[in-house]
């Protein structure tokens, strides 16, 4: 975009005619090349017009003291503007926004996240003991596996169109959709393929739960004949029928998913918000008592709850969020798994063998989250089982934990962040 009227107006703000703007660009970019090695130099052409667009030379007063107004070209629209457009901005200083009521539910937010980067690397999360959320956003916040990583196109009878399950996807299977004639505008044209395969993230195998003890790294399940994600009878792990996005920015997002349906505001236990009857625990008068919670500005919250009941990323058939809390509460926090001494927030609490962290889960949940919310002795009977509080408020626990890690993956210091910063110093 230019940002001025014509080519003859820039010429004379910057080929000398006006004298005093040349110098005020010339005493903030002294260099003249128009190609220059290092990045602050070869921005200069983007950063005169830039410039323009501050307040903190005279450019703007010139400008208006002409009569002019810059002449702003989108691709919907022309229209005259009175005013200067504003620049870009940094990510940096502008938190994503925060549940108003965290503080009746966390007692360390700092420790919160820690446990919630606990939780999100934790392989033994899932039904199979190693899936992890990372498995599928380890990679710049996303996934960059190739192999195995195809869900099929349910709008055409759930099978496969492009590849079959396990194999390897490559760069001639873009795009999808492909027109034999790329040059036609004509919408009624066929097109040459049209596989309606999505590009996903495999999670775990189709397996029936049976059971699982406290302290265990895998649930006991048995293995159920999958339709769709098998070769030759023998399973194949499952993949999920969306794009798996990135985690990184996403506290600044109001909703999740494709389609909006992970709700803004979280009752702690799925993503449907108030739209759903699910209940908490709160320990009320020595009783743990179902109480509806909705917690605003919390749509990662809500969207973690997902994956854990997901029969294609973490979840056997059959098992519940208690049920997992049943297991993964007396384990050692990310034993087996390597911490680095200087990670930037695990780092504090890793053990001195770099071994995971020294701390249970369940002592972690208990230092960092109110006591109303874990400390009942009455158990909790859901479906036919019995679950203890801290148990059955395990979705509850995991979702804020991994909120509050997630939102804290911010892009805020990236060459253009640091550019802009300048810019705005000027």
């Amino acid at each position: 975009m230019r940002f001025f009227c014509n080519e003859k107006l820039k010429k004379s703000l910057f080929k000398g005619t006006n004298r005093a703007i040349e110098k005020d660009l010339q005493k903030y970019y002294p260099c003249k090349q128009d190609t220059c090695s290092c990045v602050y130099h070869s921005l200069i052409l983007f950063t005169r017009e830039l410039i323009c667009l501050t307040n903190q030379i005279k450019i703007k007063k010139r400008l208006a003291s002409l009569g002019m107004g810059l002449l702003l070209v989108t691709s919907s629209n022309l229209s005259f503007a009175t005013e200067l457009p504003k620049i870009p901005f940094s990510l940096k200083g502008i938190n994503p926004p925060e549940t108003a009521q965290l503080n009746e539910f966390v007692n360390n937010k700092s420790a919160a996240i820690a446990l919630g980067k606990a939780f999100f690397w934790e392989l033994r999360m899932a039904s199979d003991g190693q899936t992890a959320c990372a498995s599928c956003h380890f990679s710049a916040g996303t996934d960059n596996r190739i192999k195995n990583t195809l869900g099929p196109a349910h709008s055409v009878g759930g099978g496969f169109l492009s590849r079959k399950p396990n194999e390897t996807i490559t760069a001639n299977d873009f795009p999808f959709t492909k027109f034999s004639d790329v040059t036609l505008n004509d919408k009624t044209e066929q097109p040459g393929r049209d596989n309606r395969d999505v590009v996903s993230s495999q999670g775990v195998f189709l397996e029936n739960f049976v059971s699982n003890e406290p302290g265990e790294n895998a649930d006991e399940t048995t293995v159920k004949a999958d339709p769709n994600f098998n070769i030759n009878g023998f399973n194949t792990n499952r993949v999920i029928t969306r794009n798996t996005p990135t985690v990184i920015n996403s506290g600044y997002l109001h909703r999740v998913a494709l389609d909006g349906r992970v709700n803004n505001i979280s009752n702690g236990v799925n993503g449907a918000g108030k739209r759903s009857g699910a209940q908490v625990y709160e320990n009320i008068n020595g009783q743990a008592t179902p109480v509806s919670i909705a917690l605003n500005d919390a749509p990662l919250l809500s969207q973690a709850t997902g994956p854990l009941v997901s029969i294609f990323e973490m979840q056997s058939i059959g098992r519940t969020v208690p049920d997992m809390g049943h297991r993964i509460l007396p384990l050692r926090m990310l034993a087996g798994q390597k911490v680095a001494s200087d990670d930037s927030v695990l780092g504090v609490y890793a053990s001195p063998n770099g071994d995971g962290l020294p701390y249970t889960y369940e002592t972690a949940i208990r230092y960092i989250f109110k006591d109303k919310w874990w400390n009942a002795n009455e158990k909790v009977t859901i479906g036919d089982n019995q679950y203890t509080q801290i148990e059955a408020n395990f979705s509850l626990f995991f979702g804020v934990a991994i909120q509050l890690y997630q939102a804290s993956l911010i892009s805020d210091d990236s060459p253009f962040d640091r550019f802009l910063t300048v810019i705005a110093m000027l």
